[in-house]
């Protein structure tokens, strides 16, 4: 049996992350939970990394 390798966890509440307001024709609002501003660029399974 192939041994499962787990990666890097984060938790991120409701409340937290970027929000912006998208204004005509969608009128809403959009939450970043996860980016490059708030991953550590040293982290092996960065997806935003250079």
């Amino acid at each position: 049996m192939k041994d499962l390798t787990k990666g890097p966890a984060m938790v991120v509440g409701p409340e937290e992350g970027a929000s912006y307001w998208q204004p005509a024709p969608h009128s809403g609002y959009m939450t970043v939970k996860l980016g490059p501003h708030n991953l550590p660029p040293e982290r092996p399974h960065n997806p935003f990394s250079p």
